[in-house]
């Protein structure tokens, strides 16, 4: 489905198989503002990474990091089939899980996406002011 308000559009994917476990049972949505696509998909693996990219096509701008950067999501088909400019990766400093795994890291790297971390960099703020993006960061 999809919602709408103003210039802002986000959609729903809905998936077809039953996964068992948690993390593949998220939900998984594009943001559409200003031009630009955001995919945020919760803690999908890699088994949904698979259905997703097998039922739709989509160009994404950003990602929002499967997972947090686990070694179970961020595939190399998911990331050349949607093909993303830059990534945001959500984790704690210091995780006890050790996220992003540093070869998830590497797939990112090896497509020259940029990488925003919030164990790094802290919250990651995107703005749009008149259709012109920017973002703002706070110390973790």
């Amino acid at each position: 489905g999809t919602l709408k308000c103003g210039s802002v559009e986000i959609d729903f994917y809905p998936f077809y198989k039953t996964y068992s476990g948690n993390n593949n049972q998220s939900v998984t949505f594009t943001l559409n503002i200003a031009n630009t696509t955001y995919l945020f998909t919760g803690d999908m693996e890699s088994e949904r990474e698979e259905e997703f990219v097998d039922l739709y096509d989509i160009d994404v701008d950003i990602l929002k990091s499967p997972h947090h950067g686990s070694i179970s999501s961020s595939t190399e088909k998911f990331l050349d089939d949607i093909n993303p400019e830059e990534v945001w990766v959500s984790c704690y400093r210091k995780n006890t899980h050790n996220h992003p795994h540093p070869e998830v890291i590497s797939r990112y790297e090896e497509r020259n996406l940029r990488i925003f971390r919030t164990d790094l960099m802290g919250t990651i703020e995107q703005h749009y002011i008149f259709g012109i993006g920017y973002k703002k960061y706070h110390k973790p």
